[in-house]
């Protein structure tokens, strides 16, 4: 079971969700094997289409022996903003694949990071929404929605 915590958009009221640990969404996107490119991992990753083209090369080329995923957190080194990502890896019988993410700022490559997170790492998302924009209005003003209120366990 994961957590889920709230940010908001002051501006268009939009609702930005950071996830961690894993959910249903997350193991129905994932979790099937013999894995295929689904509608459902598709909806996962609708905003992200290099990583949708990636994986289907790989699993093209490759047959899915096991996989695991959850929601991670994710450094870009350059600038220092923070993002929460799906994280999956699909093993095969002689090598694995796993998705890369790049910033949004600075487009450099995103480093995973070691913890699995924790409520602290809300703030540090909200700081990196602060720098690039609400997603749908593109509005800096950013806040996180009460934590007493908001934290959501999700499955």
């Amino acid at each position: 079971m994961g957590s889920a915590y709230e940010l908001e958009c002051k501006s268009c009221r939009h609702e930005i969700w950071v996830r961690e640990g894993i959910g249903m969404i997350e193991m129905i996107a994932t979790q099937t094997l013999p894995f295929e490119i689904s509608r459902e991992f598709l909806g996962v990753f609708d905003e992200y289409p290099k990583v949708v083209k990636e994986t289907k090369i790989w699993t093209d080329k490759n047959v899915v022996e096991k996989s695991e995923s959850r929601n991670r957190f994710y450094k870009c080194e350059s600038c220092q903003l923070s993002y929460n990502h799906l994280w999956f890896r699909f093993v095969s019988c002689n090598n694995f694949f796993e998705p890369s993410y790049f910033c949004e700022s600075c487009k450099s490559k995103l480093n995973l990071l070691d913890s699995e997170g924790s409520v602290e790492m809300l703030e540090e998302i909200a700081k990196t929404y602060r720098v690039i924009g609400c997603p749908e209005c593109h509005s800096k003003d950013i806040s996180e929605v009460s934590l007493d209120m908001e934290i959501i366990l999700y499955d």
